[in-house]
């Protein structure tokens, strides 16, 4: 029976009540096993299912209270007595509570952080409103104080619940056992395990072009070559221009920019092919708005910014196209040079300035960006879109 009797809880209730139990019992073990993990695809994939669980608990939890709502309560159950039915009572609404602040906080953890997040791999969940990066600190001693007293209450709840029916003899747990087909249990098992192990199977990555990429000497921070100042030479008004860039993480995609960078621009729309645009990039200035990610981009397996500060793009060619404008060049990153082709637009205003506006695709791994673990497993994408929006004004003449 689907609804609460007198008597019983209905199947919705039983279903409600121990799928909410397994999964925060799965979202305790995952992050127990994750924490104590060395970095790599697979911690962060226990996080995110992490995450996944927890978001699930809370919905759970929600639709359980509804379903509380609109239905009768049984009556207390056999070898109960009033006065600890009251005590039950008071525990359980402690325990939804609880239930609901555990997976917020850990909501808010996520959203100070700025982390890009998507529900099993499936949809994306967006972060809670008018959160400050400074509330993540808090939020997390509060994620855990507040799971330490749900799983005290969860286990005195398992506690009292034998010793009532083995003390005294209640049917309460046998009110709340569904009366469903073993096959059924056992194929739920069968899904969540093959879901799981899909999970974790490493992604075939193809790394031929990295191992072919050619090492270069650490770029010097001073590329530009002394130029005869013409109407054609370009200077770029830093406070309105930005190179961004986006990314994926489990499918997400998220957003970063470099703050610090600095270039050099020869253009003329009536002989492009004269024309050059080198850059060079500050890559400590890196961010993605998120702290937790932009500490790690600094690590060798990324960036290795202490050993290679610098980024270049430095053009071989410029080209008109059918959409705009080309500019093959050479891109160094972390030591190694690949030639790129970076698309763009040329736009210009009756005031002189110019609008920029370039867009190029790499592969992260071509440049040995996510180095060891991260190289053959796409929790972070190896695709990366590279945005360039610039203001210019011509350069002044002396």
């Amino acid at each position: 029976m689907l609804k609460n009797t007198k008597h019983s809880w209905g199947l919705i209730s039983q279903l409600l009540h121990w799928l909410t139990a397994l999964f925060i019992f799965v979202a305790v073990v995952m992050v127990i096993i994750a924490t104590d993990m060395e970095d790599s695809p697979e911690k962060l994939k226990l996080f995110v299912l992490h995450k996944s669980f927890g978001i699930t608990t809370l919905v759970l939890v929600m639709m359980r209270l509804f379903w509380k709502c609109i239905q009768q309560q049984p009556q207390p159950a056999i070898g109960i007595s009033k006065r600890n039915h009251q005590f039950a009572q008071f525990g359980h609404w402690l325990l939804y509570i609880l239930m609901l602040l555990v997976p917020l906080s850990g909501w808010v953890i996520n959203s100070a952080a700025n982390y890009p997040f998507r529900w099993m791999n499936l949809f994306s969940v967006p972060n809670l409103p008018f959160i400050s990066p400074s509330l993540q600190s808090m939020a997390v001693s509060s994620h855990v104080i507040l799971f330490l007293l749900l799983w005290s209450m969860v286990c005195a709840h398992v506690v009292l619940a034998l010793v009532h029916k083995y003390l005294n003899g209640s049917d309460l747990i046998q009110r709340m056992a569904p009366k469903i087909n073993p096959i059924i249990y056992y194929f739920s098992f069968i899904v969540l395990g093959i879901y799981f192990s899909c999970q974790f199977i490493p992604s075939a990555g193809n790394d031929t072009e990295q191992m072919n990429a050619v090492a270069i000497d650490k770029p010097s921070h001073h590329i530009f070559d002394h130029l005869e100042h013409t109407d054609h030479q370009w200077n770029i008004v830093k406070e309105k221009s930005k190179l961004e860039f986006k990314g994926s993480y489990e499918g997400e995609i998220f957003k970063g920019e470099f703050r610090k960078f600095d270039a050099e621009l020869f253009f003329d729309v009536k002989n492009p092919e004269m024309g050059f645009f080198n850059v060079v990039v500050d890559v400590n200035s890196i961010t993605t708005y998120s702290d937790d990610f932009d500490s790690s981009l600094l690590e060798e397996d990324w960036f290795f910014v202490s050993q290679y500060p610098v980024a270049t793009f430095k053009t071989i060619a410029m080209t008109q196209s059918e959409r705009g404008y080309s500019a093959k060049a050479w891109l160094t990153i972390k030591g190694i040079r690949k030639r790129v082709v970076l698309d763009f637009s040329w736009i210009e205003n009756q005031d002189s300035t110019v609008y920029f506006y370039g867009t190029t695709t790499l592969d992260r791994t071509d440049f040995l960006i996510g180095s060891g673990v991260w190289s053959q497993d796409e929790t972070i994408g190896f695709s990366v879109v590279v945005d360039v929006s610039l203001v210019l004004n011509k350069y002044p003449i002396n």
